[in-house]
């Protein structure tokens, strides 16, 4: 298998990265624990905590996520539930709910949705909320 360029592709060390072509459908669950490279079409939802999801850039997927990480290179449409960090690219889209410690967004990406962030202690948009109600 040829390596991609991009570092967003590299899984983490150790790890083997499963992929899903760009002409595969799965309508149901991925679980697993190893990190996911979805090029193609998925329907339902997928549930990898210990590890990264990469949508690639010709993947339309309608899932709710639940990993370590989620790069957003593609389509995406659904809720995220990462314990690290969500990326989404210039070309990617990202619609639904996001719940993640980091968020990062470039310029030229769709981003449609609620965000909370979880710092170390706790929900950052809560003491934000606090803070304003204090006041």
């Amino acid at each position: 298998m040829a390596k991609t360029d991009k570092p967003t592709n590299v899984p983490a060390p150790g790890l083997e990265e499963s992929r899903l072509g760009k002409s595969i459908l799965v309508k149901g669950q991925i679980s697993g624990s190893e990190p996911i490279f979805i090029g193609g079409r998925i329907q339902g939802s997928i549930n990898i905590p210990g590890a990264s999801v990469t949508i690639g850039k010709e993947a339309q997927v309608a899932v709710n996520v639940t990993a370590r990480e989620v790069v957003v290179l593609g389509s995406l449409l659904g809720n995220l539930n990462v314990s690290d960090r969500v990326h989404v690219h210039g070309e990617g889209t990202c619609v639904g709910d996001i719940t993640a410690q980091r968020l990062s967004v470039d310029d030229g990406a769709l981003l449609k949705g609620t965000v909370a962030l979880q710092g170390s202690s706790g929900s950052i948009a809560a003491a934000k909320a606090a803070s304003q109600h204090a006041g």
